[in-house]
């Protein structure tokens, strides 16, 4: 019985495990840096940005050198070099070669 309640519950339809897997991947670094490459593909970036920032909070080094990015570009956000500086630091520091690279840029 308890098996079954759990498949009951578990199944694709119900809308309460979908919304807690939602949130799951809304939470998920890996899952926030997708979402924020899919708009930065379609050049929607003030909302990339926000998905970058969500990302890189969390330490992901690659959502940090592409918020970097855009703030050196000022692409969804205002342009910032103070701002660029300080999140290549961050993912030059997890040894991400590309912010290493970037943050020599800036000097």
């Amino acid at each position: 019985m308890t098996l079954g309640l759990l498949l009951a519950c578990t199944s694709p339809s119900d809308k309460k495990v979908e919304a807690v897997l939602a949130v799951a991947q809304e939470e998920n670094p890996q899952e926030q840096l997708k979402r924020a490459l899919e708009y930065d593909k379609k050049g929607q970036y003030e909302e990339a940005a926000v998905w970058y920032r969500k990302a890189a909070e969390q330490g992901l080094s690659a959502a940090q050198n592409n918020l970097g990015v855009m703030y050196k570009d000022g692409q969804g956000v205002r342009a910032d070099t103070d701002s660029a500086r300080y999140w290549f630091e961050l993912a030059a520091q997890h040894n991400l070669p590309q912010a290493q690279h970037n943050l020599e840029q800036l000097k």
